[in-house]
């Protein structure tokens, strides 16, 4: 009987390995959507010849209308020279085929929507048949505040009126709705080297592809402190499945969604400020108005303790100062810097003197600015955070908030503030960088780099009745609160990421049939304990998937599991036939590999060797293993959530993961 058992379980491996290498020859040769053509003429009509004004204050609808109507049969461009264009109405409706609307640069020439109703520029089914429209160098903004439903896009474009077209180099500032939304089986569009960024209130959204899009390639673009980045939305109130989306390429784009370090909307220090374990007391506070709220059922709290002030010397990356002590001061990535005016995040602690930031910003608005002046004075802050659940209203009195988690540090340890520290209680949270759904077939996701997203920051959902042959490789993930890479469905690639720092885990899948490689995992649980299961990659229903040279290690957070085929926690189906072979974990609290079955038969016949790593099987059965893989045989101990749990707070160092 063993034989037979040893025999079929190679047979199994035999079978996967030949599946795999055919599939993952698709996946190498994947290619992105072909370029849409653009339009050719030179034809130019300057939207001031026509009378508008661009002063911010006249509405230049019609006039700008008038200019792309004197474009013949053969297109041409539509100038915007420098200046702001307030657009009311109904907006700018697209008339014309192979048409470019192009300003003097993102920065530049603004169409501003001064109305609520309705987008700044759209399709219509007054015109439709048009094909090759382009837009290029402008900026899209509003001067109306935020009124619930009333909100528009920016760009809309639908499939059924227009076909083919690209976004290039344009600029979408504070959007309510989405920068640019395609609906309706648009296809053969292109959006790249664009900025959709809100003034760090997590509002709007960057791109929403919509009822069948297809053939749609967005790159090189940078996605900031909006609550959404890109959504492909497959599904409708009734039906996750109503429409579909193929082949969409996700290429080389840069997201911060910011969690912990977006605009505050009450803050306070000093005496009268009081912390517990799970409590925030300010008599001086009213926090009626964020109680109130509707915006604000869940959101986050940020207590800033000092770490280090002093007068810089500043450069576009980096602060020195002969004076401080950046090491002995425990400062790390992640910690915040103001120098009057400006926002930045450390990056790298280089030295006792020097710390390198990410990048420059305004205070009041995260837009982006030149370094400081020599001089001026700094201050280093400490991150610590707290979650916020307010759907009841039992999270606020007018004095004090109830965190829902408590206090964490950026290493995952709980801590109670000091007395008096300042606090921030931030606008309310972001949610996906990146969100397909479950009709989405064909995605390649590659090259990008996620920071700070509050849901899985790369989410990829599918069923398991057809191939969603998703292919997710060669990103940088980090900084999350939730997963860093969640891919379902079957037939998919997810290799070659670098992913740190998560605070529930790093790859979730229950994919089957597909291949998770070459993933480099740390740190990746650090501040969301809502599924104790999750670590750095989890499988989970998944079925007959291999996950392969994977290097997993735990340096400073809680991360409490390596690599685990589990069962039981988000779905109670079978984990069945997967193989693990060739990892390399090392340090995690639970285990470096684990076999988790909550019911009787949850977790079966999988197939571990060549990694190394210690070992935990807990209720699976028929497992084969071969040597190399060491099993840590004592019982599994029980997941706590006590305080205290992991000792003192010390600097993280990734040294070579960069």
């Amino acid at each position: 009987m063993n034989c037979r058992i040893i025999v079929l379980a190679f047979l199994l491996m035999f079978i996967t390995r030949i599946a795999i290498q055919v599939n993952v020859s698709r996946w190498n040769t994947q290619s992105i959507p072909p370029e849409s053509s653009s339009p050719v003429s030179s034809v130019i009509s300057n939207v001031r010849d026509f009378g508008a004004k661009g002063d911010g204050i006249s509405d230049d609808t019609s006039a700008i209308n008038s200019a792309q109507r004197s474009l013949s049969g053969g297109g041409g461009t539509v100038y915007f020279p420098e200046g702001t264009y307030a657009i009311g109405g109904n907006g700018i409706l697209l008339q014309r085929s192979d048409v470019i609307f192009k300003g003097a640069g993102m920065w530049a020439s603004t169409l501003r929507k001064t109305v609520k109703a309705g987008p700044i520029i759209q399709s219509s089914a007054m015109y439709a048949g048009l094909h090759d429209v382009a837009f290029e160098n402008l900026a899209f903004d509003h001067d109306y505040p935020a009124q619930g439903k009333q909100a528009s896009p920016y760009l809309v474009l639908y499939g059924d009126h227009v076909r083919g077209g690209r976004v290039t180099g344009c600029r979408f500032w504070n959007p309510l709705d989405f920068g640019v939304m395609l609906l309706d089986g648009a296809g053969n569009f292109i959006i790249e080297d664009s900025l959709f960024h809100s003034p760090g209130n997590a509002q709007g959204g960057g791109v929403y592809l919509g009822r069948n899009p297809a053939n749609i390639t967005v790159r090189r673009n940078r996605f900031l402190y909006l609550e959404n980045g890109i959504l492909v939305a497959t599904r409708d109130a009734a039906n996750q499945l109503k429409y579909s989306a193929d082949s969409i390429t996700v290429q080389d784009n840069y997201f911060d969604s910011g969690w912990w370090l977006l605009k505050e909307k009450f803050t306070g220090e000093g005496d009268g400020v009081s912390y517990t374990a799970t409590g925030l007391f300010d008599k001086k506070a009213r926090f009626s108005d964020i109680k109130a709220d509707p915006r604000m059922a869940y959101h986050n709290v940020r207590v800033m303790p000092v770490k280090q002030r002093g007068e810089g010397k500043y450069s576009a990356t980096d602060i020195t100062d002969s004076k401080a002590r950046f090491i002995t001061n425990k400062v790390r990535r992640g910690d915040i810097v103001r120098a009057r005016s400006a926002f930045a995040v450390v990056s790298i602690v280089v030295s006792e003197t020097v710390v390198n930031v990410e990048e420059w910003m305004t205070d009041a608005a995260r837009e982006p600015i030149q370094p400081p002046a020599n001089g001026v004075d700094y201050t280093v802050y400490g991150v610590y955070l707290g979650s916020v659940w307010n759907l009841t209203g039992a999270a606020y009195t007018s004095t004090s908030i109830r965190s829902h988690t408590g206090w964490w540090d950026l290493d995952g340890h709980r801590v109670v503030p000091p007395m008096g520290t300042r606090y921030e209680v931030l606008v309310r949270r972001p949610n996906y960088p990146l969100n397909a759904d479950y009709g989405t077939r064909n995605i390649t996701v590659r090259g990008n780099t996620f920071k700070r997203g509050w849901s899985d920051q790369i989410s990829i959902y599918a069923y398991k009745d057809a191939p969603s042959n998703a292919v997710v490789t060669d990103n940088i993930v980090e900084d999350g609160e939730d997963m860093g890479i969640t891919v379902h469905g079957k037939n998919n690639y997810v290799a070659n990421n670098i992913i740190r720092h998560q605070g529930c885990g790093g790859i979730w899948t229950s994919a089957d049939d597909s291949r998770i490689e070459n993933n480099k995992v740390y740190d990746s649980q650090w501040v969301n304990m809502s599924d104790l299961g999750c670590g750095d990659i989890k499988l989970e229903t998944a079925n007959r998937t291999t996950v392969a040279d994977n290097y997993c290690e735990r340096i400073s957070a809680i991360d409490r599991w390596g690599i685990t085929v589990w069962s039981g926690s988000a779905f109670r189906g079978l984990t069945d036939s997967n193989i693990i072979t060739g990892n390399t974990c090392r340090n995690h609290q639970s285990s470096d590999i684990g076999l988790i079955a909550s019911f009787k038969g949850g977790v079966t016949n999988s197939i571990l060797y060549n990694n190394t790593g210690k070992v935990v099987i807990r209720g699976a059965t028929g497992t084969l293993f071969r040597p190399k893989t060491s099993v840590l045989k004592p019982r599994l101990r029980a997941i706590t959530r006590r305080s205290g749990l992991f000792g003192q707070t010390h600097p993280i160092s990734l040294s070579g993961v960069d």
